[in-house]
C-alpha cells in the first residue's frame, strides 16, 4: 500500500490497486492495509475505509483475491 499511497501518475494507479487486492487475500486484510494508508486511495482519512469501498473497487476487479472474499461475504459481487 505505501507503493500505491506514493503513486502519482494515473496510468500506473490501477496496476498497483488491482495487486494490492492480490496481496491481500481477504477483505479484512486489504481495509486494515488501507486503513494504514489511506493514501493509496487518494483517501483522507482511514474512515472512508469501508466495505462499500471494497465493493465500489471490486467491480473493476473482482477476479483478485480480495474481491473474491468480497463476493463469498456478499459486499461485492
Amino acid at each position: 500500500m505505501s507503493d500505491l499511497a506514493a503513486e502519482t501518475d494515473d496510468p500506473k494507479i490501477d496496476p498497483l490497486i488491482a495487486a494490492s487486492l492480490d496481496t491481500c487475500a481477504t477483505v479484512s486484510a486489504w481495509m486494515g492495509a488501507l486503513r494504514e494508508h489511506p493514501g493509496a486511495m487518494a483517501l483522507t482519512d482511514a474512515s472512508f475505509v469501508t466495505t462499500a469501498l471494497v465493493g465500489v473497487v471490486c467491480v473493476q476487479h473482482s477476479t483478485t483475491a480480495t474481491c473474491k472474499d468480497a463476493a463469498a461475504q456478499g459486499i461485492a459481487g
